[in-house]
Parts: C-alpha cells; structure tokens; sequence
C-alpha cells in the first residue's frame, strides 16, 4: 500500500515529519483494526479512510489501476472498495471513454469523510508545530531523521516478523 502513505503528497517538513509520525504509529497500533467516524455515521478503518483518500486524490481511479499503484492484488482493491460502497463511501460510475470500465467516486458521505480525515492530519500538524516551537532548525532535522530511521527499522521488524510468523503458520520453519 505504498502510495496510500506517499511522503510526496507532503511538501513542507513539518507535513512530512508529521506524516512520519502518523506512519510510525499507525504501525505500532495497527492502524487498520482503528475505527474512526471522521464526521460520518459508519466506522471506517485506517485502510478504508486511505483508499477512500487515494481515489479522491487519483480521479478517474479504477480497481486495476489502484491496484498496479498501490502494489497490491486487484482482489485486495475490490473488497476494499465493496466495504466502502456498502457503507455508502464511493460509488462506481462509467467510465466517460471507456464504457466498459467502472470508476471510482467518493459519494457525499465519502466527502465529508475526506473532509474530516484531512482536518484530523491538520489538527495533528498544528499540535506537532506547537511542540517543536522551542526547537532549532537542527534540532528539528536530527528528530526528524531519527522519525524516518526509527520507520525503517519498524519496517524491517514487521517484515521479519510477518515472515516468521507465516513460516511457523505453514510449518516451512522450524526452529
């Protein structure tokens, strides 16, 4: 799911260490079992609220072509997006030169949740700017370097872990 968390959507270096933040968190807590409302009245878990920010962002956005972005398996995109259709977040609609295609579009419900997961990363931006005031620009790189290391060294963890944990599933480890 690596365009769903693409830093570049971040321009300022405050956007990207907050957004670093949120990533490091999201996977220490297992962000995709979170529920949040973000002003609508359904659930809607990490991975939801993110696929539903990647089609508002991407118009004209398809399953295949969410899945090639996304490097995951269209059968991951498809039940993703049926979970949003069924909580009434997207809708599919023709293709406008392709009728045989389906695109994806936020309905009013998912607007207000886009709406609401975007003022939440201003809330948390805003708190961030607040802590880091007392800091020097330098001292605000050396946090924000350690932030991205501290991501690379979870990810290689999860990696490990996730790896070992399907070779005991599978019996293709043995300890």
């Amino acid at each position: 799911m690596k365009e769903l968390f693409a830093p570049e959507l971040h321009t300022t270096d405050l956007e990207i260490l907050s957004f670093t933040l949120v990533r490091v968190a999201y996977k220490l807590f297992g962000g995709d079992r979170m529920t949040m409302t973000y002003g609508t009245d359904v659930k809607i878990h990490g991975a939801e609220i993110h696929m539903l920010c990647h089609i508002k962002r991407n118009p004209g956005s398809h399953i295949s072509g969410i899945a090639r972005s996304i490097d995951v398996t269209r059968g991951a995109v498809s039940q993703l997006v049926k979970k949003l259709e069924q909580k009434g977040l997207v809708r599919k609609a023709e293709h406008p030169e392709n009728m045989k295609q389906l695109t994806l579009v936020l309905t009013e419900k998912g607007e207000t949740a886009y709406a609401g997961h975007q003022r939440l990363h201003q809330r948390f931006s805003d708190s961030l700017e607040e802590v880091l005031v007392p800091y020097t620009d330098e001292q605000f790189h050396l946090i924000s370097r350690f932030m991205k290391e501290l991501e690379g060294s979870i990810d290689i963890l999860t990696r490990d872990l996730f790896s070992e944990e399907e070779e005991n599933r599978t019996g293709a480890y043995r300890a």
